[in-house]
């Protein structure tokens, strides 16, 4: 029986080892894309979010936050795309970091060396978000979001090796 419990253990311990030795820390990156909320009607090009655009952003920052530890938020300098963002940067105490939708490349490289392993935010439009998924995907897939389409959420990993996956999914209510 000591033969046993000595076995016994010695085998615990050395799996425990063999365990630590083997478990790293992923440094997969990931970066979350959605389309800013809706936004009002109001005849200008820099509108506020509506009601039900203020409160999905509400919505939204409650599944990050359920899901994902956010290390950066970046946004386009438009108040619907901020205020889509703000929920978030809030319960992070994060600064939105603005960037120029035309250049998706300097963005990428951005987020791959100065948040590589982390996790992202970054709020967009309906036109921008599908195109900065396709740049990171690496081939032109998601086609631009439908107009009335505020609920959709990209979420891309990038493996250390470079491989990339993407899942696009909803969120919150659906869309009226």
């Amino acid at each position: 029986m000591k033969k046993f419990v000595v076995y016994f253990l010695f085998s615990i311990i050395s799996f425990t080892s063999i365990q630590a030795q083997t478990v790293e820390p992923t440094s997969t990156t990931t970066i979350i894309l959605v389309r800013h909320a809706e936004k009002m009607d109001d005849g200008t090009n820099n509108p506020d979010l509506t009601p039900k655009g203020l409160n999905r952003a509400i919505e939204l920052q409650k599944v990050l936050t359920q899901e994902f530890e956010i290390s950066a938020i970046f946004s386009t300098p438009l108040k619907r795309t901020q205020q889509t963002a703000t929920p978030t940067a809030a319960f992070y105490s994060l600064d939105i970091q603005e960037y120029d939708h035309k250049k998706p490349t300097v963005l990428k490289e951005l987020i791959l060396s100065d948040y590589k392993g982390k996790t992202v935010l970054i709020a967009g439009h309906s036109n921008s978000t599908p195109i900065l998924v396709n740049h990171f995907f690496g081939e032109d897939k998601y086609p631009y979001l439908s107009e009335d389409v505020f609920n959709q959420m990209f979420i891309v990993r990038i493996a250390e090796d470079g491989k990339v996956k993407v899942v696009q999914r909803s969120y919150g209510a659906e869309n009226e």
